[in-house]
């Protein structure tokens, strides 16, 4: 993130944080968990690049919403948590996919643990939102939109599983792969925007045109974070090369089938069929990724995209300082 980025958001994580640990510190659900469900908080690594929190704010301000801070703050917290409730079983089956000695020491407890947190951070990101919002005019509308993404979220590793078996990597087309982050990851941060917008009562014209910004968005997100794995995996905290040794089907290994040469396609196939990779073999996929034609192909991609996005952000409200902020995350998650 630039400068200005960091600041912005540091100040919504601080600001979180201090509403969970309150909140935390009156919790009567599951009190076993208190403690880890507030050291989880605290620690993931969602807590500093995690941006849908401020989506929610910039919604709430781009549609008008004009009560203090403190109104939508409980709604951006509830949104981080249920992105939260995602992260606990998702470490392990990453941790599981990238290290074949990844500690199966303890693991029926691990998962139990995980899914129990899980569970819980999902539930209490519920709670905060009718407790705090139920009486606004459209509350039932936000609380749908949050059954969906629960779901979403739910479903988002069986939803993966299904389109990597479905077609072999030289079929996997890019429709395909916009298809799978815009039902696992692209609607999440649409949602996060909307929600905020719906708050402030925008109206149905105005809803439709942050969905369709946030689309635009969260497809600039995954593809950002799919170049992250390979370029610097602690931005995410993922465990580097994940996505590669787990073989997912995303966008840099996809952009060797979709533009490479026919022996450049068959050398990443060679790769791909080992059981274990070397070194050796990260070296040639980063070569194969940064090779000029492709790399410009997937340069075009980003930019049409990002293009699509800022025209989409035209038809929202244009009020400042919020529209520049939108504009500055277009920039950081097009690689700018």
């Amino acid at each position: 993130m630039n400068n200005d980025l960091i600041l912005i958001n540091n100040k919504v994580n601080k600001s979180i944080n201090e509403f969970l640990s309150n909140y935390y510190d009156n919790d009567q659900i599951v009190p076993y968990l208190k403690t880890a469900t507030l050291d989880f908080i605290k620690n993931c690594r969602y807590n500093t690049d995690d941006v849908r929190p401020l989506l929610t704010k910039l919604g709430y301000e781009i549609a008008g919403g004009e009560r203090k801070s403190e109104f939508i703050l409980p709604a951006m917290a509830a949104v981080h948590l249920f992105l939260l409730g995602f992260i606990p079983v998702d470490d392990i089956i990453d941790g599981l996919e990238r290290q074949r000695n990844f500690t199966l020491q303890n693991l029926p407890e691990r998962l139990c643990f995980a899914y129990s947190l899980s569970t819980k951070l999902k539930e209490d990101g519920r709670i905060i939102f009718q407790k705090n919002y139920s009486r606004i005019p459209l509350y039932e509308k936000i609380a749908y939109i949050l059954s969906s993404c629960l779901e979403r979220l739910d479903a988002s590793h069986s939803l993966e599983v299904n389109y990597h078996v479905k077609k072999p990597f030289v079929d996997y087309s890019l429709k395909d792969y916009i298809s799978l982050i815009d039902e696992a990851t692209s609607i999440l941060i649409a949602e996060s925007f909307v929600i905020g917008g719906l708050i402030a009562g925008i109206n149905d014209e105005g809803e439709e045109n942050m969905r369709a910004f946030g689309f635009e968005l969260g497809r600039l997100c995954q593809i950002r974070d799919d170049f992250l794995d390979y370029i610097d995996a602690k931005i995410t905290g993922k465990l580097p090369f994940a996505d590669l040794f787990s073989k997912r089907k995303r966008f840099p290994i996809l952009a060797i089938f979709w533009f490479g040469r026919e022996d450049q396609k068959r050398k990443i196939e060679k790769i791909l069929e080992k059981h274990e990779l070397s070194n050796r073999d990260i070296k040639v996929v980063i070569d194969l990724i940064l090779e000029n034609k492709i790399r410009e192909k997937t340069e075009r991609i980003i930019k049409t995209i990002r293009n699509e996005a800022l025209k989409k952000m035209k038809l929202l409200p244009q009020r400042r300082p919020s529209i520049v902020i939108l504009k500055d995350l277009v920039s950081l998650f097009a690689l700018e």
